[in-house]
């Protein structure tokens, strides 16, 4: 397994960035998870290192909205279509919520990039959050 700590002091560096601290941040007994909020939205942050391909990734992940209980492929299509306009993010569902997420190799990795990363998840879970609690919220378990 590689030394991971280059990729922790990088997150850092972006959490502080941020204006945030990066200690209060740290995600207590999960090294290498972070936990920041920006608005009304979460972001949670993780680099892992993956035994089976020996590869190590960072993903940036933010919930949305829970899936709605009625007019569901509305939601989806819905969803679909603004996928397709996204920049380096994507909607992504698990269990009965829907994400925006990011995720990569670290390997060259910048500060700059993951900065972007982070704030485009961030961004974009912000502004869609709301576009969607306000169409399907009354639909909503």
């Amino acid at each position: 397994m590689q030394d991971l700590q280059f990729y922790y002091d990088m997150v850092d560096s972006c959490v502080k960035e941020l204006g945030a601290d990066p200690l209060k941040a740290r995600l207590p007994n999960k090294k290498g998870e972070w936990e920041l909020t920006k608005g009304s939205i979460t972001l949670w942050i993780s680099i892992t290192y993956l035994e089976q391909n020996k590869t190590t990734y960072v993903q940036v992940l933010a919930p949305v909205v829970n899936v709605p209980t009625s007019s569901v492929q509305k939601f989806y299509e819905e969803l679909l279509e603004i996928n397709h306009t996204l920049y380096g993010v994507a909607f992504t569902k698990y269990d009965k919520w829907v994400y925006i997420k990011a995720i990569r190799e670290v390997e060259g990795l910048d500060n700059n990039e993951l900065f972007n990363m982070i704030t485009r998840v961030g961004n974009y879970a912000d502004m869609y959050d709301d576009v969607f609690w306000a169409k399907y919220s009354a639909k909503l378990e």
